[in-house]
């Protein structure tokens, strides 16, 4: 679970309190938010439901890197990927404007190359249950495609 309260110290948005709540479930004995992750999204109208895992930095970002450049593994994220965009999931922005080194821009994966991090979600409207005890299950259900991505993230 997140905190309500956000730092303003640096953000234009000088706004107190977040207008949503996340929960972050976690693969892994690491940090949260360096690990492959489910995250729920509240929101006054909508639930946003996703999975990926962000903020990787070395030696973890390397082996990624590594297996996009393999053949095997990086066709079997893409498949994932574009499965799970197919279904109307969408994927985060690139932090990057092209691969890094030593990588070519015309490299077949280099829309995932060109993130240190990624995930994709989905966005509902509330269900009826939101406020009772079968609300864990629709998020589950909706939530069982990205067991793949899930599956390929924690393998690295």
């Amino acid at each position: 679970l997140f905190r309500i309260n956000r730092d303003t110290r640096f953000s234009k948005d000088k706004t107190p309190y977040k207008t949503h709540i996340d929960f972050l479930f976690w693969i892994g004995d690491g940090p949260p938010r360096e690990q492959p992750a489910c995250i729920v999204r509240l929101t006054n109208a909508e639930v946003l439901l996703g999975a990926g895992q962000m903020g990787l930095r070395e030696p973890r970002l390397d082996r990624y890197r590594a297996r996009l450049d393999s053949p095997d593994d990086g066709a079997a994220l893409d498949a994932i990927v574009t499965a799970l965009r197919t279904k109307g999931a969408s994927l985060s922005d690139p932090d990057r404007t092209r691969p890094p080194r030593p990588y070519p821009v015309d490299h077949p994966y280099a829309e995932l190359l060109r993130r240190d991090g990624f995930h994709l979600t989905t966005t509902h409207a509330h269900p009826p249950s939101i406020d009772n005890g079968r609300f864990p299950a629709w998020c589950a259900t909706r939530l069982a495609p990205y067991r793949d991505l899930l599956d390929w993230l924690a393998a690295g």
